[in-house]
């Protein structure tokens, strides 16, 4: 029976899931179906084990946090926000750890290639599996993590000496729990692993209880509200397993012991190859040959490297197969320039191919004729487009907008749209129904939605939460339009939550002019922002999505980023009035802070406070508070309030790779200024920034950091020399190779 199973996982697992990607065309038009193996074109992901840094900060934060609970009281009355109402202007006692625990995309360094001075070795998952048994691997959207799970299970599948392998989804899984089921993970996992077969599902029961069974288990984080109990049922599955999440909003709870893991995004050589592989399996469809492969993978490098803001995606392998696509048309045709136009053009080739390959094709022109309900042709097209953008909409709102209540139920996202198309086309309820209908089945077929049966109810989702974004972008970006202030109120509260910040810079790609939004966001004045900079560092990223913004208001935030790297060289610099003044203020704040919070104040004089005071303004003062001779609990007592009223050295780091970001000459200046900054983190992020930029006022300052005394800045400047290519750096460069101390 085992065996049997076995056989349907790979069968299952043979080809490349294409659901919900566009399929290639050929000259006329008519899409070309694929079917690619999977043992083909797969790319080893690699992966390297989560930062100890951040395993340190959540023991911190967890510490701290047990013994914040009993004094919240008094953090309400030191606040001064005792008994008000919280507002984006007036944060409550409980908003410093509520924004602390929402900065996990700070932490995660998405879309970079990490430094190799910076990580161990990266690790094949597989490797990763054999030596831990069981593991959490987080990854960004598109960047292979279910494509991995299908990968392992068919190796499992192969070997019978090997476990038996089950996956299961933690989206799935949520449904069934938010309709009412009661079974745990393991039973739902087995019920759909069976099939409705009672002997298979009694054959892996066994499976189970021999340890004999490698659970991989998906999605931790599309699991939504019931993420905290679907993390602690995965954590008691018996025998190994592998599980995968976004980073964004990742906690810990419930799977503090097992190993963890980040996915690399694609190494150059890893581009090259796929881009080899995938253009191969379209020239045998195309009957071309290898001459055609490399003409068309030169190509397309050729269109990356005039378009750096679309760049970044060849390191996601389910936007780079889509960029294949675009490719490998006939003719050629330009790619877009940024982001949120890739996922247009993404959605509109959706649209287009599959209406072809799905409805017969009519009229002396040959030309396709889509009908939903009682629309045809354009209409239809129009309607099944922003029935999409609404469904997208409705989703995210209610997964992580707080404001839908309803489940993702068919009928009742069915009545949702009826009523939104047929007051927009003009339709009776009879005929708006069928069209929500006719609409939804469309994109189910064409994969970009998924469907599923719980308890006798039809759920709806996304297969890829990346195109839920978009959708919700495309419907901000039309009410921005429109209503500027509506928008901008529904806006801010989310600017900083986790499952919105996607959402924020789709818009920013998606207006025809993003001035009014980066200035708003700008001056959001979040909670914290003096000491936090989110609102800062989010106008950079904005901005850095190719949003089309006035020329001043770059200048800004330049000026804004020289600022801090400025302010970060006067707080050192103790000999400064200033410097002085801000290092009293900060030990002053933080005493008052730890005294409250910590001291039972009942029993305490003034004098006795005022002499603890003056206590922590010597400790702060003269102890070195990052040592990491210090224990956990004691690094806790102390980082809170130095993160809230002081500039971390992360910062400053974060502000010399968001000038880099910017791509402004204005930024060169205070850029070669962090060059001979006394911290290396400074210089490094300064050299690498520098080398984005592409300016050769730095070749000068970056050959002089070739000297550097630390090795990671001399490579970062190495590097950003190689990228500017200007002909002085080759001797230098040379001579570097030639020097084994220079590694």
């Amino acid at each position: 029976i085992l065996a049997a199973y076995r056989r349907r996982v790979l069968e299952e697992t043979r080809l490349v899931d294409l659901a919900g990607i566009p399929l290639p065309r050929d000259r006329d038009g008519r899409p070309i179906p694929l079917e690619v193996p999977l043992d083909r074109v797969y790319i080893r992901i690699q992966a390297i084990p989560e930062p100890r840094q951040r395993e340190a900060w959540e023991e911190e934060r967890r510490a701290l946090e047990e013994q914040a609970q009993e004094r919240r009281g008094f953090l309400g009355r030191l606040l001064g926000r005792g008994g008000r109402e919280a507002s984006p202007r007036r944060p409550t006692a409980a908003d410093p750890l509520a924004v602390l625990r929402t900065l996990g995309e700070y932490f995660y360094r998405r879309g970079e290639v990490y430094r190799a001075e910076e990580r161990p070795e990266p690790v094949d998952p597989e490797a990763a599996l054999r030596e831990h048994g069981r593991l959490v691997i987080l990854g960004a959207p598109g960047a292979g993590k279910t494509t991995l799970l299908r990968y392992l299970a068919r190796r499992a599948a192969e070997d019978e000496e090997t476990p038996v392998p089950i996956i299961v989804s933690l989206r799935d899984y949520a449904a069934h729990r938010g309709a009412g089921g009661k079974q745990s993970l393991r039973d739902f996992a087995l019920d759909r692993a069976a099939h409705g077969d009672g002997r298979l599902r009694r054959a892996l029961s066994e499976a189970v209880e021999q340890g004999n069974v490698l659970w991989l288990v998906d999605a931790l984080d599309e699991a939504r509200g019931w993420r905290g109990e679907a993390a602690r049922e995965a954590a008691a599955l018996p025998g190994r397993m592998v599980l995968t999440s976004r980073p964004v909003g990742y906690e810990r709870a419930g799977l503090e012991g097992l190993p963890h893991f980040e996915v690399l995004p694609l190494t150059p050589e890893d581009t090259d190859r796929f881009l080899r592989d995938w253009f191969g399996v379209l020239a045998e469809r195309r009957g071309e040959g290898k001459e055609w492969v490399a003409a068309r993978v030169e190509w397309l490098k050729d269109q990356l490297a005039a378009r750096p803001r679309i760049r970044p995606l060849t390191r996601n392998p389910l936007l780079l197969t889509f960029l294949v696509v675009l490719a490998g048309e006939e003719p050629a045709r330009e790619l877009p320039a940024t982001r949120a136009d890739l996922y247009r053009q993404y959605v509109d080739e959706l649209l287009a191919t599959w209406e072809v390959h799905r409805r017969p094709r009519e009229g002396a022109e040959g030309r396709a004729a889509l009908r939903l309900g009682s629309l045809q042709g354009e209409a239809a097209r129009q309607a099944a487009l922003e029935g999409l953008l609404r469904l997208g909409w409705r989703l995210h709102l209610t997964y992580y907008g707080g404001q839908v209540k309803e489940l993702p139920e068919q009928g009742s996202l069915v009545d949702y749209l009826a009523q939104a198309l047929g007051h927009r086309w003009n339709l009776s309820a009879g005929d708006a129904e069928a069209v929500a209908s006719e609409m939804l089945t469309f994109w189910e077929e064409a994969g970009l939605l998924a469907h599923w049966r719980l308890e006798g109810q039809d759920y709806l989702a996304f297969r890829h939460l990346t195109f839920q974004e978009y959708a919700a972008a495309r419907t901000l970006a039309d009410l921005w339009e429109a209503d500027l202030e509506r928008a901008w109120r529904f806006l801010r509260p989310r600017l900083h939550h986790y499952a919105w910040r996607e959402v924020v810079l789709l818009i920013a790609g998606l207006l025809r002019d993003a001035t009014p939004l980066v200035r708003r966001i700008r001056r959001a004045r979040s909670p914290y922002e003096r000491e936090l900079h989110r609102d800062l560092f989010l106008t950079v990223e904005v901005v850095s999505e190719g949003a089309q913004v006035e020329r001043r208001d770059v200048g800004q935030l330049v000026k804004a980023l020289g600022n801090l790297l400025a302010l970060w060289r006067s707080v050192k610099a103790l000999v400064s009035l200033l410097a002085l003044w801000r290092r009293v203020r900060i030990g002053v704040l933080t005493s008052v802070f730890l005294v409250g919070l910590f001291l039972p104040w009942r029993g305490i004089r003034w004098w006795g406070a005022l002499l603890a005071d003056l206590l922590w303004i010597f400790v702060w003062t003269f102890w070195i508070l990052a040592s990491p001779r210090l224990p956990p609990r004691l690094r806790a007592f102390l980082w809170l309030p130095t993160r809230l009223f002081g500039l971390e050295m992360s910062d400053v780091r974060r502000a010399a790779e968001a000038l880099g970001k910017l791509g402004d000459p204005r930024a060169v200046e205070p850029l070669l200024q962090a060059l001979g900054d006394e911290s290396r983190g400074v210089r490094r992020a300064a050299a690498e920034a520098l080398g984005k930029l592409g300016d050769p006022r730095a070749v000068e300052p970056l050959l002089q950091a070739l000297g550097d005394r630390y090795s990671d800045v001399r490579l970062a400047a190495a590097e950003a020399l190689g990228k500017l290519g200007d002909p002085r750096a080759v001797e230098p460069l040379l001579q570097a190779l030639r020097d084994e101390w220079w590694y």
